[in-house]
């Protein structure tokens, strides 16, 4: 006798980064699946001259409609199908477009219910043999021109403005404070377009931003009370707003006044009264501790940097062309909906830079291509070392987080339930025990025993000032499974 109950599936292929599965579930699993829409339902709806969960289905049909009860049981089948196909294969999905159902007919109460699944998955990786490596960095080292550069940097920080004299024009380096308006005037320009600069009080530094190549000119000679409108053209390499290259702008400048900045001498007084500190030789032995730091800092980052280029470099992974299509049709999806908010489409932005569509979709396939295998090494590192964090290690990723934005530690059972935030500080914990695990495993030239292997606060259980870590007060958060 046939058992009505049983379902069957059967993993056809496993091609292009993409599982096929075929299978079918038997009539009463089919009827079961009826069964809980219907209790679910007969709770969620309600129902004229029926207490909650009592409505029988044939009115909870008639109220809600055929094909909303089969497309409910549909999805109940569907996920359970999903989850069960990835356990008894152990496939490793992915998120994305390709997940599909393709079914025989809809799943009918009494019938066996016969469908392929398409479930996105991610490629194999194969990792090189990073344990056996032996690479050579050089050592970030503390030198004169970096301590001098140190003190620059101090007395930067600690430099005065002074308002100039009444009478006295910009020159470079000036701070320009008052008013700047400006309005597209090329052929590109829009009614409803947001102007580059709308400022009714801006600090305009002449000269901080070269990449503005003769901008600050227009300013020299300036003098507070007076007005002055210009036209310029952002030049076709600015780096930061690719909308606004090639543009061109009238802009009025309105001046309040002018400030100079006055930066102070280095010396005994600046280090005692200024900055605080008891004596020049006090001061040295901060300053050479910070240094140093800063150089253990900057070395590290250059090791790692040059582990995750070999890596990138030597595994093998497959990613399948429509996987990358999509990936690719993600980017430019993005992009045309920033630049639409702009009062431009992608179509007239590239031909405003003069750059070829085609040329354009092949450097972004390139860059989508090596993004995407960096985040596939990355992650068979932490699945192959088992490097997801702990429920106590999210914890103090949690206080650090808190303290970091100063925010209050009373809001902590609060934060611990926003999904979105503790995906955020997995993520980035995970990604930090990953940079620790290769530093601690690859071995560098020249490292005496036992030395080099430098470990991050969050490990050393020390704080970024070296300050003991904030305790593991908050109950341990739980842990999420991803879902399939």
């Amino acid at each position: 006798m046939e058992d009505k109950t049983q379902q069957s599936l059967d993993l056809v292929a496993v091609e292009d980064n993409l599982a096929r599965i075929r299978g079918e579930v038997g009539a009463g699993q089919v009827d079961e699946a009826y069964r809980r829409v219907y209790r679910r339902l007969a709770h969620r709806v309600r129902v004229p001259g029926f207490r909650p969960g009592k409505a029988p289905p044939p009115v909870l049909e008639r109220r809600l409609g055929r094909e909303y009860i089969v497309s409910e049981v549909r999805e109940e089948l569907q996920e359970r199908i999903v989850a069960q196909a990835i356990q008894r294969f152990g496939l490793d999905p992915r998120p994305g477009q390709g997940l599909r159902f393709d079914e025989q007919a809809p799943p009918e109460q009494g019938k066996a219910y016969e469908f392929e699944l398409t479930l996105p998955v991610y490629p194999q990786v194969e990792l090189p043999d990073y344990r056996e490596w032996e690479l050579e960095v050089e050592p970030v080292r503390v030198t004169d021109e970096l301590r001098e550069e140190f003190r620059r940097s101090l007395l930067e920080q600690h430099k005065n403005l002074v308002v100039k004299e009444e009478g006295e024009g910009a020159e470079m380096g000036d701070i320009f404070v008052g008013s700047l308006k400006s309005e597209f005037i090329d052929d590109q320009a829009k009614k409803d377009e947001t102007p580059p600069f709308d400022y009714e009080e801006i600090h305009y530094k002449l000269g901080v931003e070269p990449e503005l190549t003769g901008f600050a000119e227009k300013f020299l000679g300036i003098k507070p009370g007076e007005t002055r409108e210009f036209e310029y053209t952002v030049p076709e390499d600015y780096p930061h707003d690719e909308l606004l290259r090639g543009r061109r702008v009238r802009v009025v400048a309105s001046c309040q006044r002018i400030l100079r900045e006055e930066v102070p001498q280095f010396g005994e007084e600046f280090v005692t009264k200024t900055l605080g500190f008891g004596s020049m030789e006090e001061f040295e032995s901060w300053m050479e501790r910070e240094l140093q730091g800063f150089a253990l800092r900057r070395t590290r980052e250059k090791k790692l940097s040059e582990i995750v280029e070999r890596l990138a470099r030597e595994a093998k992974i497959d990613i399948s062309e429509s996987w990358l299509d999509e990936e690719v049709q993600y980017e430019l999806a993005d992009q045309e909906r920033r630049l639409r908010e702009q009062g431009m489409t992608l179509e007239k932005w590239l031909e405003a830079q003069e750059i070829d569509p085609e040329k354009y979709r092949e450097e972004l396939r390139k860059e989508v291509r090596e993004r995407l295998r960096q985040y596939l090494i990355l992650r068979e590192i932490a699945r192959r070392e088992k490097l997801e964090p702990s429920s106590h290690e999210l914890s103090l990723e949690l206080y650090r987080f808190i303290s970091e934005n100063r925010l209050n530690p009373r809001e902590a059972p609060k934060l611990a339930r926003n999904r979105a935030l503790i995906s955020r500080l997995r993520a980035r914990l995970t990604e930090q025990k990953i940079y620790d695990h290769l530093l601690r495993t690859v071995r560098f030239k020249d490292e005496a025993q036992g030395e080099g292997k430098e470990t991050s606060p969050h490990q050393s259980g020390e704080g970024e000032e070296g300050e003991p870590a904030q305790p593991a007060v908050p109950p341990p958060i739980e842990q999420e499974k991803e879902a399939p």
